[in-house]
């Protein structure tokens, strides 16, 4: 009866296919973002730290 692929027959499930990949992109930049200022964070906390030990 429907012998179409998905994409064929509705246009809107394959642009929600690549909206969901480039959301999947967004999240994983945010979180190496978030990483990233941890470590940067940390970094300065202990740098504070040493810096009022002497």
């Amino acid at each position: 009866m429907n012998d179409y692929p998905p994409s064929a027959v509705d246009p809107s499930s394959n642009l929600m296919q690549i909206s969901a990949s480039c959301h999947a992109n967004l999240l994983t930049l945010s979180q190496m973002v978030a990483d990233l200022h941890y470590v940067i964070c940390t970094f300065a906390t202990i740098t504070d730290w040493l810096t009022l030990r002497h």
